[in-house]
């Protein structure tokens, strides 16, 4: 490490970086310049097989970093080192530029000289020794994460911390670049710069925000068919769980199996063209096994159509790890067979098997696990989940107009010749329905059409989702089993021939329903007068 002790050593070496013009002098309260060593580096560009994604500073060089140090009056031992400090860090269009044509890989375009992204940066006691480790993959900011795409073993990164500010600049070097005398580590600190000011409170982070904002670690979404289970899922999970690699995604169906979701042996193909067996773990071990790594992190494995499969079958000994403890681990570890033994001790290294597994002797779901799902009770081919399984699960219901004020008023269903606002249409089909006490998760949802397919509902074009999805749902799952019910709607009792009538542009409502829909349409107008 090479140590400047004066202002004009540090100007010196702005001007051989090639800085002198990006920053005045005096707005400087520190620089760092790093050698990026293989454990430093994201696991996409390491040399060796190392799992550490974050860049670690050690001795002197963590003096230009701030950190949240006073935390005695946090009584809980855990939550003290879950505070993050959310860093500004610019990035500069001109470096950007040469360390992608070096990596042949482009990931940045914007007009403006730099753009503002950030980064986590938090304290970590690595054996004997405190460490300030900087980024974490799942919560800084993507541009920040592309920027370390570019930065492989040996290269440089410099630091340049702002003066009074949780501010930083940050320049990639290349290793070859032959500006760096040495290949030492460089750092400069003005001495009389020690505060910051205009510290906000969303500076200040706790990284386990899964108990300050109550997440629930194992949740079903259910409702009717069209009410956004899996949309609003969605919308969650990116507002929470950051970056692709935190989010697995599974579909359950009849016949999926426990080797399906854990794992099991299975034939392989290997190099010598022998046919063979070998452990392949199920998505779930493989997102265990992403939080076991990355113990700072969320991950989640997000279960579409839950109630498809039989959850006793699919999840067998996993049922136990459902229960969890205040901490948000599971109360009840479980042993695992020798093959997933040898699984979990591969991915994770000795080092942290010993951490989690071993620690707690048998598998687990950790604290930074979540597992979340959708279901719809009124689809066909589903099986029930008995109350033991459901006890340990957080339930979500989506009401049937829940997002009906986020309808488009211009879409329209032609009825016999009349357009009709889709709307009220639905509604007086479900009013109909319930009238002959058909449940609710069976009735027809406001986005049952999704938007986009309202530009094919064209007057009586069949192929159309009109006829595929609404029509054959209402006669073959709602209509099925009562034609009492299926007389006062439509003429014909049968599906195809009202296909006929539909290709001949006739009439396929009753009179009744017609009826129906006009008195609605009367009361909807008066109301609005």
């Amino acid at each position: 490490m090479v140590e400047l002790s004066t202002k004009k050593e540090m100007e010196n070496l702005l001007v051989n970086l090639g800085l002198k013009d990006i920053i005045n002098s005096n707005e400087i309260e520190a620089i760092l310049v790093k050698k990026m060593a293989d454990s430093n580096i994201l696991i996409e560009n390491k040399v060796g097989k190392g799992n550490q994604t974050h860049i670690a500073f050690t001795a002197k060089e963590r003096a230009i970093f701030p950190t949240v140090s006073t935390l005695s009056y946090i009584e809980n031992e855990i939550d003290k080192k879950f505070y993050d400090i959310k860093l500004k860090i610019r990035l500069y269009k001109e470096n950007l530029k040469i360390l992608e044509e070096k990596s042949n890989i482009k990931l940045f375009d914007f007009e403006n000289q730099y753009i503002e992204t950030f980064a986590m940066c938090y304290v970590r006691k690595d054996n004997d020794d405190i460490q300030i480790q900087l980024s974490k993959i799942n919560s800084d900011d993507e541009n920040f994460i592309n920027f370390r795409r570019l930065i492989y073993k040996d290269d440089y990164i410099i630091f340049i911390k702002l003066k009074y500010k949780l501010e930083f600049i940050c320049w990639g070097l290349n290793k070859d670049c032959g500006i760096i005398e040495n290949n030492d580590n460089i750092l400069y600190i003005e001495k009389t710069s020690n505060k910051v000011t205009n510290l906000k409170n969303e500076d200040i982070i706790f990284s386990n925000e899964r108990e300050s904002v109550n997440i629930e670690y194992q949740k079903i979404v259910f409702g009717a068919p069209g009410t956004g289970k899996s949309h609003d899922l969605n919308i969650q999970i990116k507002e929470i769980f950051k970056g692709k690699e935190a989010i697995k995604r599974v579909t359950f169906y009849d016949g999926y199996t426990y080797g399906q979701f854990v794992g099991a042996y299975k034939p392989m193909m290997y190099p010598n063209k022998q046919i063979g067996y070998s452990f392949v773990p199920g998505p779930l071990l493989e997102q265990i096994a992403n939080a076991y790594k990355f113990l700072e992190s969320d991950f989640i494995l997000v279960i579409e159509e839950i109630n498809r499969a039989k959850v006793d079958r699919v999840f067998g000994d996993i049922f136990q790890l459902l229960d969890r403890n205040k901490e948000g681990e599971s109360e009840y570890p479980i042993s695992l067979s020798k093959e997933q033994n040898e699984y979990f001790l591969e991915v994770l290294g000795e080092e942290k098997y010993n951490d989690t597994i071993k620690k707690k002797a048998g598998l687990y779901f950790p604290r930074n696990l979540y597992i979340w799902a959708t279901m719809n009770n009124a689809d066909q081919g589903v099986y029930p989940m008995d109350t033991a399984f459901k006890r340990r699960w957080d339930f979500e219901y989506k009401s049937l107009n829940e997002k009906e004020n986020e309808i488009n008023k211009d879409y329209k269903i032609n009825i016999d010749g009349i357009d009709y606002n889709w709307n009220i249409y639905r509604n007086i089909i479900n009013e109909v329905l319930e009238n002959e006490g058909i449940n609710e998760d069976r009735l027809i949802s406001p986005f049952f059409i999704k938007n986009k397919d309202f530009d094919k509902l064209t007057n009586y074009i069949l192929y159309n989702p009109y006829v595929n999805k609404f029509l054959m749902y209402l006669y073959e799952d709602i209509l099925k089993y009562n034609p009492h019910l299926k007389e006062k709607i439509f003429i014909e009792k049968n599906f195809y021939r009202t296909l006929d009538k539909l290709k001949n542009n006739e009439d396929i409502y009753t009179n009744y329903f017609k009826q129906l829909l006009e008195e609605k349409i009367i009361i909807l107008n008066t109301e609005e007068v």
